[in-house]
């Protein structure tokens, strides 16, 4: 059977054919000792007939015993050669299965061998991974070190301490202050202008895109000739104002258009400024807000003469403009609108627009004057003049046409501007100022309104309306 097995099966031994062979082994051994005894049992039996027959007959003793010793013999040979096959079959069979068992051991130590080389080449494989990780990591974190120790460490700078305490001001006589470029004409034209038609079919309609104007006395209930009156307005914004020489003259100029009709007639008209609201070419006779003469500005106005050949007409107008005092403006104040903006207007009560009202305040049967408008394509609308009369940047402004010149002191009470604008003060409080005296102007600079970055916003308005002379030294409270 083990022979059979191995040639069925080949080589495929295992635990359980290891068993099962020693187990036959085990019953091939008994049978050989019970073949054993078997045959010592015959071979007394057989003694004991011979000794029977040998007493019966002793002539054949020794011849049958010859027979049968010779026959035992035979019987004993064979029996021998049989336990030998027997025993040669057995060595076989061992052998085999030692060979089996030789050949699976060397497969399970293959096997097993085959396994212990994967798991160093994993263990390996993982040991590089590992290293590999850590190198990175290492390096990384070595540059980032690196680059944060180059990297300078920002330091704040304690702030400085600002001292609001007024240093005290040269006299002009040491320290003359800086002077400004200056110019000796300025010329705004006319933003807008329009008609006002008081009654008559045109009081609805609205005129301010056309390029001429009319001013007309008007004869009531009669459609042909209805009364009319001009508005024209200025926006003071021109920084050339604020490099005027001191003092000015100031003149409205309107050109006419030419007539051919009634050379000799004369017709005088009247101008006055009036308080702005709105735009004046969004005007008609039947919205208009004011009432003309009666809302003229401090019932102030000028005069003038036109004749059907004049071309351009010039109105004085100093005394209306400067004089005005609900509606005061001089050269203080339009120097002071180029630094601030127009911020000054709560200061000064300035309305940094003039609207000036032209009219005949006489009814009359003959037909009125027209002037050009801001929209004439040549050019020929409305302007306001302000030309100086001074001979230096130093001469005081003149309020009153024959007014005497008198120089006052000047003086700088917030000199830490640097911007070294000065003025000639006449009046400690200035009409229209709203109370603003030194003290408040003092007290502005105490509170910071002349740091460096806030000069551009109060500087003049600070510098021109306060109407006294500090001290080096002198702190004035309110």
């Amino acid at each position: 059977m083990p022979a059979l097995r191995d040639e069925e099966f080949g080589f495929q031994v295992d635990q359980a054919d290891d068993e099962e062979s020693t187990e036959e082994d085990d019953d091939e051994e008994s049978d050989d000792d019970d073949d054993d005894d078997e045959e010592s049992g015959d071979e007394s039996t057989e003694d004991n007939t011979g000794g029977e027959e040998s007493g019966e007959t002793e002539d054949d003793d020794d011849d049958d015993d010859d027979e049968e010793t010779s026959d035992g013999d035979d019987k004993d040979e064979s029996d021998d050669d049989d336990d030998d096959d027997e025993k040669d079959e057995n060595a076989d069979s061992f052998k085999d299965e030692d060979g089996e068992g030789l050949i699976s051991g060397k497969a399970a130590d293959r096997g097993t061998e085959d396994s212990d080389k994967k798991r160093q080449i994993t263990v390996c494989v993982v040991c590089c991974l590992l290293l590999a990780i850590i190198l990175g990591l290492g390096l990384g974190l070595g540059l980032k070190d690196k680059g944060d120790d180059e990297t300078p460490v920002p330091v704040r700078t304690p702030a400085p301490t600002r001292n609001v305490t007024i240093p005290p001001t040269a006299p002009p006589s040491t320290m003359p202050p800086a002077q400004d470029e200056t110019v000796d004409e300025v010329i705004v034209t006319a933003s807008a202008d329009t008609t006002i038609y008081v009654d008559g079919q045109f009081a609805g309609d609205g005129f301010g895109e056309r390029d001429v104007m009319l001013v007309q006395g008007g004869t009531p209930g009669n459609p042909d000739l209805p009364r009319a009156f001009s508005l024209v307005q200025f926006n003071l914004n021109s920084t050339e104002l604020a490099k005027l020489r001191e003092p000015v003259e100031i003149e409205f100029c309107l050109e006419h258009v030419v007539s051919a009709e009634d050379l000799d007639r004369v017709v005088t008209y009247t101008a006055c400024l009036l308080p702005f609201s709105s735009p004046v070419d969004q005007y008609t006779g039947t919205n208009v807000t004011f009432q003309i003469p009666a809302d003229c500005i401090d019932g102030k106005n000028v005069t003038f003469d036109v004749s059907p050949p004049d071309e351009l007409l010039c109105i004085p107008a100093t005394n209306l403009v400067l004089e005005t005092n609900g509606n005061e403006i001089d050269i203080r104040y339009l120097r002071a609108r180029q630094q601030n903006n127009g911020d000054n207007r709560k200061l000064l009560n300035v309305d940094p627009v003039l609207v000036l009202a032209i009219f005949n305040p006489e009814n009359s049967d003959q037909p009125g004057d027209q002037f050009y408008t801001s929209n004439d394509p040549e050019e020929r609308g409305a302007v306001v003049e302000f030309m100086s009369t001074g001979d230096n940047a130093t001469d005081v402004p003149s309020f009153e046409p024959n007014a005497t010149e008198v120089p006052e002191p000047q003086y700088d009470p917030c000199s830490m501007c640097g911007n070294n604008f000065t003025a000639t003060i006449l009046d400690a409080e200035v009409p229209g100022a709203d109370g603003l005296t030194c003290a408040a102007v003092q007290q502005a600079c105490n509170m910071g309104f002349c740091d460096p970055d806030q000069c551009s916003i109060l500087p003049m308005a600070v510098n021109e309306v306060c109407g006294c002379t500090l001290s080096p030294g002198d702190v004035v409270g309110i």
